[in-house]
């Protein structure tokens, strides 16, 4: 079997590359593993409405499921609301937004095989294509490609044959679970709760609906029993109240990619998408429409090296100008996140969730890592009791959105993809 391009993985980046490599005239193959798309959900369900606009498409008002308004964000007793800009987000249907960008891909004219799963692959480093081994059933078939596009999650086998994962990379590990029935506080606000039940990380409650949320807990530390952290956070107060009709209904456990996995994001004939690109962003780990976008330039720079002559390598750049800003201040905030982490106690908590609400710059984290609890819940209650902070703050980071799209169409017009 011959193709152009061979996309490795049917989730959200995969099949935003096959679309574009297809939609501009290359014989593209998509393959999953799994025998379903969408089955099983790993995804929270919350989006940004501030991505929205990058994406390669108009997204169908069915998938968008239900509008939230806002975060709050709780430490104990301490607790502040952000809303609008970059707080605004959507809850969609993971299973549902799957196969509809999966079918898109078969629209643009891409061949979609499922049950199919990537072996190993022979590759010309020079970037002369390769032939990919796939296993369908009990058989295994060669793929030939001119370009191979690996966008098969965090645990990428595409990664792992090339032989650039990055010993020992630092992996986000969730537990989630819909619940139905459930009476919440505030359906219109995701909640964010920091404390000893997500060492290194946040549970959450994020409405589906008036009745419905997905309710979990993530941490990048490696040592944590994420089962039992989720127990011990349904067993808050606050929290069994708003679960104590409700059940569950579906598991969306998973991982994610933290720390980079490779050095780079492409290889030869080789490009990286989605979580196997580490292209989630920091500090609440959003991927879902990072991939989308990442997945679609992926697919376009694939497309310009094959009719234009473009080289491969220019796909760093291509990202730069689509979503580099982004992903450059995601990245500089891993270091900090980690030595957060590193911290015990109460200490950390504010300090995470400072960082997360943006009422502590990254910066004065650096200050403040070191400081006391006092100083730091200081900093906190200060802005809640500040209407003239929270009207500036909430105005200068509007405007930073306004300049993100404006910098991405600028960029878009000078190079098309």
């Amino acid at each position: 079997m011959k193709c152009d391009v061979l996309v490795v993985g049917a989730g959200p980046a995969g099949c935003s590359a096959a679309a574009a490599s297809a939609a501009a005239g290359l014989k593209t193959i998509l393959v999953e593993r799994k025998p379903e798309i969408g089955v099983p959900i790993t995804c929270s369900g919350a989006i940004g409405s501030y991505l929205l606009p990058y994406l390669p498409f108009k997204t169908p008002s069915y998938l968008l499921k239900h509008r939230i308004e806002g975060i709050e964000f709780i430490v104990d007793d301490i607790s502040y609301v952000r809303r609008g800009g970059p707080w605004s987000s959507y809850a969609i249907d993971r299973s549902a937004f799957d196969k509809w960008l999966a079918q898109r891909a078969v629209d643009s004219g891409a061949d979609l095989i499922l049950s199919a799963e990537f072996i190993d692959a022979t590759m010309d480093r020079s970037g002369g294509g390769g032939r990919a081994q796939i296993k369908k059933e009990d058989e295994i078939f060669e793929v030939e490609f001119k370009v191979m596009i690996g966008a098969d999650g965090a645990e990428s086998r595409v990664l792992k044959s090339l032989g650039e994962r990055v010993a020992g990379a630092r992996m986000g590990q969730a537990v989630v679970y819909e619940y139905e029935g459930a009476t919440l506080e505030s359906p219109e606000l995701d909640q964010l709760y920091f404390g000893d039940f997500a060492p290194g990380g946040y549970a959450h409650i994020f409405p589906l609906s008036d009745n419905r949320a997905n309710i979990g807990v993530g941490t990048i530390d490696s040592d944590a029993d994420i089962r039992q952290c989720f127990q011990d956070f349904i067993a808050l107060a606050r929290v069994a109240a708003q679960l104590k009709d409700a059940r569950q209904t579906l598991e969306k456990s998973g991982t994610v990619s933290f720390e980079p996995l490779s050095r780079k994001r492409q290889y030869g004939s080789v490009l990286l998408a989605g979580e196997a690109a580490s292209q989630n962003i920091k500090p609440l780990v959003e991927g879902f429409l990072p991939a989308i976008i990442c997945g679609d330039v992926a697919g376009k720079t694939a497309a310009r090296c094959l009719q234009k002559g473009e080289p491969l390598s220019s796909y760093q750049r291509n990202l730069d100008r689509r979503l580099g800003l982004i992903l450059r201040e995601s990245d500089r905030l891993i270091s900090l996140l980690e030595d957060i982490s590193d911290l015990s106690g109460r200490r950390s908590y504010l300090l995470l969730s400072g960082l997360c609400g943006n009422l502590i710059s990254p910066g004065a984290v650096s200050k403040l890592i070191h400081g006391d609890e006092e100083r730091i819940t200081s900093r906190l209650e200060s802005w809640n009791k500040s209407k003239l902070k929270q009207i500036l703050l909430n105005a200068s980071e509007r405007l930073a959105i306004i300049y993100l799209h404006a910098h991405a169409a600028v960029n878009r017009k000078i190079y098309k993809l």
